[in-house]
């Protein structure tokens, strides 16, 4: 198939889009199965997959498509990638990073594609045509750094074929606050120092040696979380966030940014405005760390004193007994074991009713754990132990989603009692196919009745 020329941090959304505009002669279907061999392809606002595929059909550099015009960069240089994340971009159709395997995926943030309406107007005067740029796609990030204006929104449904939609022209350009002027361009000033420098690593050793300058680290290595937690959300007060980012916001993270092995990796999001607040808007700090928090753990693993760790690293007192306090954890004595069999009993008490009751109210195991304060392994254990519970919130989804898609079916008959079965499908296809599939007397009771064949007589 014949392409256009991606343009530098041009989202492969935005590519596609012009390729489809080209050369795709308006069927969406034709243009999809050329670039991924797939009738239908949802394009991810910044990691997509599938894009072995893409650069097989298009001669171009796979690496390239990634390093340059993904956000696989920011999410690689946190440690958000696992084994099978490179390899799932490149090949697979699903996901390349789920919300169980990075903490903040699936909480507030909105796979949306955005852009810069003065952008936009700049683009199409000089060139004729407007692109998608990588840098607005950063989560959390709603102002363009460039033309500081809010950013506009084009919402992009997962396992749909709808027409690929461009950038709208004409757009007004919302202005904002310093603030999230500087937030905006920090963002992007971060993510091109992480495109060339792609070997680097982040380590947890740089918030621990800011949080001990700011005196946040007491000499047992504990953080100070609720001046912290003051500090924190104070400075953040006035950054113009997404609804969704803003009510799931909270320093629960925190611990989990120190942790130098663990599978709870945090969101990119979440490092970003940590590290907004903590260095006041510099990226320096993150280049500057000698020494890794990997050093600390193994002399302390090799049995030496705090001091004499903090004479050969240069890193404090406070900071190496916070790592340590962290990352090692000392076997527990009789007593305290007992103590916390004995917490925890208490607690599953307390909570147990609370979380039954949401549960069956149809509550998510996360909206569950945030509601109650307790960690979402526990909530899911506790649905599991009750048999029948899981299953009964499915069918309560399920009855729910039934009712919403005949509500919507029944408002399009009243509206238009002329159309067809045919021509309703069209207006509200995923309602209309699950309502069918689900419950096919609800359906035929809804809709207008099915026009009859007539039969082919000889002439």
């Amino acid at each position: 198939m014949r392409t256009v020329v991606i343009e530098p941090f041009e989202t492969v959304y935005s590519w596609v889009t012009r390729i489809h505009r080209k050369h795709g002669f308006m069927d969406l279907e034709y243009t999809y199965g050329e670039l991924f061999n797939m009738q239908r392809v949802h394009i991810h606002p910044f990691l997509p997959c599938l894009l072995g595929k893409l650069a097989n059909a298009t001669a171009t550099d796979v690496e390239n498509l990634i390093m340059n015009h993904t956000l696989f960069p920011l999410f690689n240089y946190f440690q958000a990638e696992n084994s099978e994340c490179r390899k799932t971009m490149i090949w697979s159709d699903h996901a390349p990073i789920q919300a169980k395997s990075l903490v903040g995926t699936g909480s507030g943030f909105i796979n949306r594609h955005k852009f810069c309406p003065k952008c936009v107007d700049e683009m199409r005067a000089q060139r004729g045509y407007a692109i998608l740029d990588i840098r607005h796609q950063i989560p959390s990030v709603e102002v363009c750094f460039k033309h500081e204006c809010q950013l506009i929104s084009i919402q992009a449904k997962p396992s749909s074929n709808e027409e690929l939609k461009s950038p709208i022209d004409g757009c007004e350009a919302a202005a904002c606050n310093d603030k999230t002027k500087a937030f905006a361009l920090y963002c992007n000033d971060f993510l091109e120092s992480r495109i060339v420098s792609v070997q680097a690593q982040y380590d947890p050793i740089v918030y621990a040696q800011r949080l001990d300058d700011m005196g946040l680290i007491d000499k047992a290595g504990f953080i100070n979380h609720s001046a912290l937690r003051e500090g924190f959300f104070e400075y953040l007060s006035d950054l113009e966030l997404d609804s969704g980012m803003r009510s799931n916001l909270s320093i629960k993270f925190v611990n989990q940014l120190f942790l130098h092995k663990t599978h709870d990796k945090v969101h990119p999001a979440y490092h970003m405005l940590f590290s907004f607040w903590l260095f006041e808007g510099g990226i320096g700090p993150y280049d500057e760390i000698s020494y890794r928090s990997g050093d600390v753990i193994s002399l302390v693993n090799q049995g030496q004193t705090l001091t004499d760790i903090a004479q050969e690293t240069a890193v404090s007192l406070n900071v190496i007994a916070c790592i340590k306090k962290l990352n090692i954890t000392p076997p527990a004595t009789r007593k305290e074991t007992a103590e916390m069999k004995t917490k925890r009993e208490k607690l599953e008490k307390e909570i147990r009713y609370h979380l039954i009751i949401l549960t069956l109210l149809g509550r998510s195991d996360e909206r569950i754990a945030n509601l109650l304060g307790i960690d979402i392994k526990a909530v899911k254990r506790e649905v599991d132990k009750i048999k029948g519970l899981r299953m009964w919130r499915f069918s309560l989804k399920r009855k729910r989603r039934l009712v919403e898609s005949a509500n919507v079916i029944r408002r399009i008959v009243n509206e238009h009692p002329e159309w067809t079965r045919l021509r309703i499908s069209k207006e509200s296809y995923t309602e209309y196919q699950y309502l069918y599939r689900n419950d096919r007397a609800l359906y035929e009771s809804i809709l207008p009745p099915a026009l009859v064949r007539r039969k082919k007589t000889d002439s």
